[in-house]
């Protein structure tokens, strides 16, 4: 499947709220899918294997809670009011929450090596981040474009 393609099949699916959150999740797991596969090889040469299950977890964890994060926004979308600072204000909150609660028990088991871990966590997390929040960003744009006379 070209790029083209992929991207044609993302923004077609339909304006409801499952499919903005699955636009936002498809997103999201392309950013992630990029992510890993470019900087693979360097994590693999610091890291070992171990490393690359550490970058895999810390994505998912990432991809998790941004989706997550997403959910207030992508809900009130729909409404006759367009979202504003609190629902994204509690989309941070939901994101944070959800981050903690997959995050420090990864981190604190000796399942993954830690540095690998957190670094990724945090590159992962902001990736993800800037990606969902121009998103919803245009989104909210567009609704507001809609609304002028």
């Amino acid at each position: 499947m070209s790029p083209k393609t992929l991207w044609t099949a993302i923004t077609d699916l339909p304006a409801t709220v499952n499919g903005r959150v699955l636009k936002i999740g498809l997103l999201c797991l392309v950013v992630a899918v990029l992510l890993a596969a470019s900087m693979g090889a360097v994590t693999y040469r610091f890291a070992g294997t171990a490393g690359l299950a550490a970058m895999g977890a810390a994505l998912l964890i990432s991809l998790i809670s941004n989706v997550a994060g997403a959910l207030p926004a992508c809900w009130r979308l729909g409404d006759i009011e367009p979202p504003d600072a609190k629902d994204m204000l509690w989309g941070m909150a939901v994101r944070l929450v959800v981050l903690l609660l997959l995050a420090v028990p990864a981190a604190l088991s000796d399942v993954f090596p830690r540095r690998p871990l957190l670094l990724w966590l945090a590159g992962g997390y902001f990736a993800l981040l800037m990606m969902e929040t121009s998103v919803v960003a245009h989104w909210i744009g567009r609704q507001q474009r809609r609304r002028e006379p």
